[in-house]
């Protein structure tokens, strides 16, 4: 948030013999103007809304501990994984990369320690409700993720060149975790859900809650992006943002329709 506005934007060329328009100044001084303007409204999104909400989810899970605050609280876990991962691998190395090393870390162990203990519980202890749409839901997104960085990845192949947007960096991290791992995560969910198991309805509130975090920074990147006077072709802006944030959308309305309660303690 403090690289903005930007310092000393400049040209460079790529390894690819390309010219790119470079940040300059601040936090992101050596990321593509592109890139630090995205990198600034995902840290404005955390500073303003993900942090806050990790105050609330924590001093909830200490006081209740039920499967709902656990559930936010492995929901936290999930995006500061996601953040992590994303920042690590793929911003410039800066001052801030020991932190996100320590994110990582905290947070992979976190997701990994929070989804054994959910799935560790006894199904028989939890009535709950598939809400209508959630499978379709599910499956929407994930094609969506593919349809949204998969036609990227072809283009590149069928050129015999790179990614349009590679700009100074050796590959596109986002890609990689959409289509590897939250994709993925989607249709095996959907495979749980018409089994109707516990586990399916784990990943599934857990799914939507992580839609929504994700719909709530491309809100903070687009905009942080117009403020940066950063050229959106409307076909991006609609493929890659709009999407996803009216898939957010109704990733809320599906999360208010499902009802969980433990039997064992009659506590929702």
């Amino acid at each position: 948030m403090l690289s903005f506005p930007a310092g000393a934007p400049h040209e460079v060329l790529n390894q690819y013999g390309e010219s790119v328009q470079m940040w300059g100044g601040g936090l992101y001084e050596h990321d593509s103007y592109f890139k630090a303007t995205i990198f600034i409204g995902t840290d404005c999104a955390w500073l303003l809304v993900v942090v806050p909400f990790a105050v609330k989810v924590v001093a909830d899970y200490r006081r209740r501990g039920d499967m709902g605050s656990r559930i936010n609280l492995l929901t936290f876990f999930s995006l500061a994984l996601y953040y992590a991962v994303s920042m690590s691998f793929g911003a410039t190395f800066n001052e801030l990369h020991l932190l996100y090393t320590a994110l990582l870390s905290l947070s992979f162990f976190g997701t990994v320690t929070l989804s054994l203990s959910l799935l560790g519980e006894r199904p028989e202890d939890f009535e709950y409700t598939t809400p209508k749409g959630a499978v379709a839901f599910l499956a929407i997104t994930g094609s969506a993720l593919f349809a949204a960085w998969l036609p990227d990845i072809v283009g590149a192949y069928l050129t015999s060149g790179t990614l349009d947007l590679i700009e100074v960096y050796t590959t596109e991290v986002t890609y990689v975790v959409d289509m590897g791992i939250i994709a993925p995560l989607m249709f095996f969910t959907i495979g749980h859900l018409r089994r109707r198991t516990y586990t399916g309805c784990v990943l599934l509130r857990l799914l939507l809650r992580v839609c929504l975090g994700v719909g709530v920074v491309l809100v903070f990147q687009t905009v942080v992006q117009v403020l940066g006077r950063v050229d959106l072709p409307v076909q991006a802006v609609i493929s890659k943002t709009a999407v996803f944030v009216i898939l957010a959308l109704c990733a809320v309305l599906i999360d208010k329709k499902i009802h969980v309660t433990e039997t064992a303690t009659n506590a929702v």
